[in-house]
Order: C-alpha cells, then structure tokens, then sequence
C-alpha cells in the first residue's frame, strides 16, 4: 500500500479531524493535565530549578519548533521541563487555558479562537506557530483526477457547479480558502456546492464521486495525487499569502505568575524555528540537517514514516514559519473581515491588544533578527 495513502487510512479510522488540521498524539503521551499540576519552579536539576510548562500538542509538523526544541535541548537549557499534553485543540485547549490546567496551548487561528481570545481578558497570543508565504504548498484545493483529465476541470472558472468539500464545519477559515479560489475564477459561494468534512473524510468522498473538489492539508493532498484520486491546483500561498494559520496562546495565569518563564520558552522555541528554517527554507546543513528533523517529527507526529517526509520536500510542500517569529497583521485582519461578512463574528479586535510582545522580544534580543 502506498506509504501516503496508509497515513489516510490511519487519520481515517482514528477520527483525528480538527478545523484547520487533523490531530495526532505525540509518539510519547505526556499523563493527563491537571488543575492542580504545579507549574511553577517545582524541580531541581543541576543547572537549578526548572520551571514546569504544560503545553497541548495536535502532534502536527507545524509545531516543528517545539519537537526540534524538545529534542536538541533548548528548553532544558533555559531551565524549562516543557510536558505536551497530547490531542488537546480547539476548545478543550482553551478551556484549558483559562481553568489553569494548561500553561501554553498550540491554536489554528479561527473563529473559535478569535471569539475566545477576545471574550477573556488577560488570554494573549505568544508567537505564531507557522506562516503562509506567497510560495506556499503545504495544503492546496484538489480536484478529482478524472475531472482534470477529461477536460472538465481546467482552471479556477472550471470550479462553477463543483460540489467541494470546505473544511468540518461551515464559515471557517477552510471555506475561505475554497471562496478566494472561486474568486480567482469570478466566482462566489453560490457557483459552487459546499459539503462539510474533516480532512481524513475528503479522499474517500472524492474517490466516490460524492465530492468534486476540496481543500485539503498535506500530507493527505500529495496521498491524493500519489493514489490517482486528485490532482493539486491551487496551493495556500496563491489564495491567502501573508497568513499565520498557527499560534502559541497563553494561560492568562501562567502569564501573570511566570512571565520570565514565558520568555524563556519563546527564546528556545525560537531556535528551533530557526533550526527548521534554516534546513528548509534556507536549505541549510544539506540533507544531514533535513533528516535530523525529519527524526524529530517522526518521533511526534503521527506520519512515521520518513519517505511521506522526503517526498513532501521533494515537492516543496512543507509548511514555513518565519524565523523572526513576526506576526503577519494583514492576514489576521482579512480572516476577521471573512468572519464578519458570513456572520461569524460580530466585530473585530485589535490584533494588537490581544499579542504579548514581551517574550518573543525577549527573544530577539538574546538572538538577534534574521534578515
């Protein structure tokens, strides 16, 4: 069976859909979280006391700077035992936050999470997980095989009386992926059919004819072509460059009651940003420095097998993050806009009010920026 296509069928029987991504555990479960963990300088090694942090993990690549961190020691050497605490996303992982019984949450920028952060003061987005550039690959429309090679299929236009498949649930930012490729075909939502789905349900609807099209995340999109269901046409940095899809959030009382160690999770976190930036982005450290990576994923994630890796770089459809860890404003404000039109949201907020700057500032001060 092909390696890809084995990964579907895993997400698949295991139900790992999440709004923006499909969840996966890490490969070594951190135990339950509790209200009561301690969380503050609770443990001593020889370097002194280390500083508990309990972070939710999706067990995604786009938290790469964390697993490559975890594993070259960075956390440890700023005095910081970092626990994931696994499968935990969307609303659980907020709840979390505000109850005290996570410390750092990594969140898909969505509605959900826009409501929440705006709704409870003292919640503050750290750092953004990964970035969409304009040269973006990492999830992509794909339209059936058979549609593309019989002509039906020949551009964007070519999506008008398409059924797609636009994400689990309506109005998130899945649908607005699939809306801004209508629109590159001057089209809107009423030229084509939506069909809600999680990311592991969308081959098995295109491979039966129920679904035309979808946005897809990879590596199920590279599985679709792989398999003969689908072909890629329109990738993330065509339809909304400039984005930052994935955030750390803090725990409003962590924040409050540890802001040092805030700091000094951003600043190992960060060197492992750059570790992967530098490998893949930069091209950095040949494939020695690519493979060392791929170990850390491998150990976290639920895509095990290094080939499903190799060949998402071989097609340059790895996810990107920016190594400075800058936020990338624009693409906030026109996901809020989306949200505000289909009724979502029922205003904006300002971005600015609800980003602690302190900890990635700090930082860039021990680090330096890249140019």
């Amino acid at each position: 069976m092909n390696r890809l296509y084995a990964l579907v069928s895993i997400r698949v029987a295991a139900a790992l859909v999440l709004m923006v991504a499909a969840c996966a555990s890490p490969s070594a479960p951190a135990p339950e979280p509790t209200a009561s963990a301690a969380t503050d300088a609770s443990t001593t090694t020889s370097g002194g006391p280390t500083t508990t942090i309990r972070l939710s993990s999706q067990g995604l690549a786009g938290e790469a700077g964390t697993f490559i961190a975890l594993d070259r020691g960075y956390f440890n050497q700023e005095g910081l035992d970092v626990q994931l605490q696994p499968g935990l996303a969307g609303g659980e992982a907020i709840a979390g936050l505000l109850s005290g019984s996570l410390d750092l949450a990594a969140i898909a920028l969505d509605v959900a999470s826009i409501n929440a952060v705006s709704r409870n003061i003292g919640m503050r987005i750290m750092a953004p997980l990964t970035y969409i550039p304009p040269e973006d690959k990492n999830a992509a429309i794909i339209v059936r095989q058979d549609l593309v090679d019989s002509g039906r299929y020949t551009g964007p236009e070519s999506l008008k009386g398409m059924t797609i498949g636009a994400g689990q649930a309506p109005k998130t930012s899945a649908q607005l992926f699939v809306e801004l490729a209508l629109a590159k075909g001057n089209l809107t939502a009423d030229d084509a059919q939506f069909v809600q789905l999680g990311f592991p349900d969308m081959l098995p609807a295109l491979s039966s004819h129920r679904l035309d099209a979808a946005w897809e995340i990879e590596p199920l999109a590279t599985a679709a072509e792989d398999r003969g269901i689908a072909r890629e046409v329109l990738w993330a940095g065509q339809l909304f460059p400039n984005y930052d899809p994935f955030l750390l959030v803090e725990s409003p009382a962590f924040a409050q009651r540890q802001p040092d160690a805030l700091k000094r999770f951003a600043l190992a976190h960060l060197r492992g940003q750059r570790d992967y930036y530098a490998a893949f982005q930069q091209n950095q450290g040949g494939q020695a420095a690519k493979d060392a990576i791929i170990t850390s994923l491998t150990n976290y994630t639920l895509t095990k097998d290094p080939a499903v890796w190799h060949e998402l770089i071989d097609k340059g459809r790895m996810q990107s993050v920016d190594p400075n860890d800058t936020f990338h404003l624009e693409g906030f404000d026109k996901l809020q806009d989306y949200f505000v039109k289909v009724g979502t949201l029922e205003q904006k907020i300002d971005v600015s009010q609800v980003i602690d700057p302190a900890p990635v500032q700090y930082a860039l001060d021990q680090l330096g920026r890249v140019p």
